[in-house]
C-alpha cells in the first residue's frame, strides 16, 4: 500500500526547484515500490523547525521492503552500483537512481541519510531548510459540524496518519482495524472506511456497518487506486462518498467540508449494467512483475468480464503455484518475468496439463521492440502473443477468442 503522510504544521507553498525536489522523490519512491513486493511504501514530509522565514523540511520515504546489508550502505550512492550483484538480474535498473538523486539533494543544500534492516526493509530521507508562505486551511467553521470520527483500516501506520490529521482539525478520532473491535457505545459523526477489495466492501454493507451508516453525518469509503467506479457500484443507493488511496490531507479536507452528502454518483454504464450483460465469470491468472502493468491489465480484464475472478502473480514460481492450486481458464503471462521468462513458464504450465485433454489457452505479453521477435520465436508456448502498452480492443478480441464466448 502508497501511504503519503504530510504532517500537521508543514507550509503548503515553499520556494524550491520543483524539477529537482520531483526526480528525487520519484527516484526514492521508484526504488521503494520496485524493491517492496508486500507491506507499504510511504513517502512522509515533516517541518522540523522554523527560523526567520525558513522553514526545515524533512522528506522520507520508508518501505517494508528488502532492506541493506551494512556493508552495501557506502556504496549505494556510487554510479552503476545496486545493493546487491543479483538485484539488477531480479529487479532491473542502471545503478544510476540514488547517484543522481544525492548529487541534487547535495545542490540544493541537503544530504540523504539510509537507514535499512535486511528483510525488513528502507528508509531514505532529507532536510532542506526553504523560503516558505505559511496558509493553512481555514477549518474553523467547514469542520465544525464534526466532533468525532471513527477511522477503520486494517493497515495501522494509515490509521495513525488519518487519525493525527483529524485531530489536528479539531476532530476527536476512534480507529480500529476492524467492524468487530468497535465500542460498542461509540457515537460519531464521521465515518471512514477502508475497503482494499470487493470481499472487504461487501462485508461493509452488512450487519453493524450499515447501522453505523445510518448514524454518520458523512461516510468516505477510502479504495485502492482504480476501484472508485467499482465501488460506487457496490455502495450504490447507500450515502457514501468515494475517494482513491493514497490520501493527502488536502483531498481528505475538501471532501469531509462538503456541506451535502449524497451517493457517489454511477454512470449507466457502471459494474452492474455490465455484469447483467457480461455474465461470463472466467478465472484468469495474470502474471506480471510491474505494479502499474498489472492494474492496468486486471482493470481491462474487468472492463470486459465484471465477473471475471483473478488470480495474480508477480513471478512465474507465484504463477505455479496459483496454477496448481486452481482451475485455470485462462492465462495472461509477462514475457519478462524476473525468475523465469514467460515462454519458459508457458511450457511448464503446458507440461503439468499433459494429464488431461483440456487446452488451457495463454496469452503472452511484450513489449513493442520485442513483438516481431517473440511472434516468429513463439514455438507454441503461447496462443496469442499481444503488444505492450495493452490496449482494450485486441484484448477484448482475444479473450472472447480464447475462451470461447460469444456475446448474444
Amino acid at each position: 500500500e502508497l501511504l503519503i503522510h504530510i504532517a500537521p504544521g508543514v507550509p503548503q507553498y515553499v520556494t524550491t526547484d520543483p524539477l529537482r525536489l520531483k526526480q528525487v522523490l520519484i527516484n526514492l519512491m521508484g526504488n521503494a515500490v520496485k524493491f517492496t513486493s508486500s507491506g507499504e511504501v510511504e513517502l512522509s514530509v515533516i517541518c522540523s523547525k522554523e527560523s526567520g522565514k525558513q522553514v526545515q523540511v524533512t522528506f522520507s520515504v520508508r518501505d517494508t521492503g528488502i532492506g541493506i546489508s551494512e556493508d552495501r550502505k557506502q556504496h549505494l550512492f556510487s554510479s552503476f552500483t545496486q545493493a546487491e550483484c543479483s538485484t539488477a538480474r531480479r529487479f532491473g535498473g542502471t545503478g544510476l537512481g540514488l547517484s543522481i538523486s544525492d548529487y541534487l539533494v547535495r545542490n540544493m543544500g541537503g544530504v540523504i541519510f539510509v537507514s535499512s534492516e535486511v528483510g525488513k526493509g528502507s528508509a531514505f530521507s532529507f532536510t532542506l531548510n526553504l523560503p516558505y508562505t505559511q496558509e493553512t486551511e481555514n477549518t474553523g467553521n467547514t469542520l465544525k459540524n464534526y466532533q468525532t470520527a471513527l477511522v477503520i483500516d486494517e493497515n495501522k501506520r494509515f490509521r495513525e496518519i488519518i487519525e493525527e490529521q483529524l485531530n489536528f482539525w479539531g476532530i476527536k478520532t476512534v480507529a480500529e482495524a476492524c467492524c468487530s473491535s468497535i465500542p460498542d457505545t461509540i457515537t460519531a459523526d464521521l465515518l471512514i472506511l477502508g475497503c482494499s477489495n470487493m470481499s472487504s466492501r461487501r462485508s461493509m454493507l452488512k450487519n453493524s456497518t450499515c447501522e453505523l451508516l445510518k448514524q454518520m453525518r458523512k461516510c468516505i469509503c477510502m479504495v485502492r487506486p482504480g476501484e472508485a467506479e467499482a465501488a460506487s457500484a457496490s455502495f450504490k443507493g447507500k450515502q457514501v462518498e468515494v475517494l482513491e488511496k493514497p490520501i493527502t490531507p488536502h483531498k481528505l479536507y475538501r471532501l469531509i467540508a462538503e456541506s451535502h452528502v449524497s451517493s457517489f454518483p454511477v454512470s449507466s454504464n457502471n459494474e452492474d449494467d455490465r455484469e447483467d450483460e457480461v455474465p461470463f465469470s472466467p478465472r484468469i491468472l495474470v502474471a506480471e512483475d510491474v505494479t502499474i502493468n498489472m492494474l492496468v491489465i486486471t482493470r481491462q480484464i474487468q472492463l470486459v468480464f465484471p465477473k471475471a475472478e483473478i488470480l495474480q502473480a508477480e513471478t512465474g514460481s507465484q504463477a505455479l503455484k496459483l496454477y496448481d492450486s486452481n482451475d485455470i481458464d485462462l492465462c495472461i503471462l509477462d514475457i519478462q518475468l524476473p525468475d523465469m521468462n514467460g515462454k519458459e513458464l508457458a511450457q511448464t504450465l503446458r507440461k503439468r496439463k499433459n494429464g488431461s485433454q483440456e487446452h488451457i489457452p495463454i496469452i503472452g505479453l511484450t513489449a513493442g521492440l520485442m513483438f516481431s521477435h517473440e511472434k516468429q520465436n513463439n514455438d507454441f508456448a503461447f496462443d496469442e502473443i499481444l503488444m505492450k502498452p495493452i490496449k482494450i480492443g485486441p484484448l477484448k478480441e482475444q479473450l472472447y477468442r480464447s475462451l470461447g464466448y460469444e456475446k448474444d
